[in-house]
C-alpha cells in the first residue's frame, strides 16, 4: 500500500449509493484509501455540523497513515484530524493560535467556535 488517499466525486454520499460500486482493487466501501462517507463517517458528520453552524469548511483526503481532515474555507490555518495520539481524544484541532484535543463532536464545536474569532483576528 502506497498510503494515498483519494476523494473521489460523490464522496459526501452515503451507502446507498457507494454500495457495490467497486474499483480494479475491489470494494469501494470499507477501503481506506478512498475519501467517502462510508468509511469516514465520524469526519463528514462533524463537518456537516460545522456547516450546520454556518461555518464552512471541506473535508480532504490525506493519507490512510493519517487519514483524512476537515480544512476552514476561509481559515488555512485551522484544520481538524483524527487524533491518533491519546486513545480516549477523538479529534485534534490545529491553529496558528492553539492545538487543542477534544474527546467528541461537541467539545470539538466547543473549541472551534472558541478559535474562529481568534483566527479572525490574527489574520486581519
Amino acid at each position: 500500500m502506497t498510503g494515498e488517499m483519494v476523494m473521489p466525486k460523490n464522496a459526501e454520499l452515503g451507502e446507498e449509493y457507494w454500495k457495490g460500486r467497486t474499483t480494479a482493487w475491489g470494494s469501494i466501501m470499507g477501503d481506506e484509501s478512498l475519501l467517502i462517507r462510508p468509511n469516514y463517517p465520524d469526519i463528514f458528520e462533524l463537518s456537516d455540523k460545522l456547516k450546520k453552524l454556518g461555518v464552512g469548511n471541506d473535508v480532504r483526503p490525506f493519507d490512510v497513515y493519517s487519514g483524512p481532515y476537515i480544512q476552514f474555507d476561509d481559515l488555512f490555518s485551522l484544520q481538524i484530524w483524527y487524533s491518533e495520539e491519546q486513545p480516549l481524544v477523538k479529534w485534534l484541532i490545529v491553529s496558528e493560535v492553539k492545538n487543542a484535543d477534544a474527546c467528541d463532536d461537541e467539545e470539538a464545536l466547543e473549541v472551534i467556535s472558541a478559535l474562529l474569532p481568534l483566527l479572525c483576528i490574527s489574520q486581519s
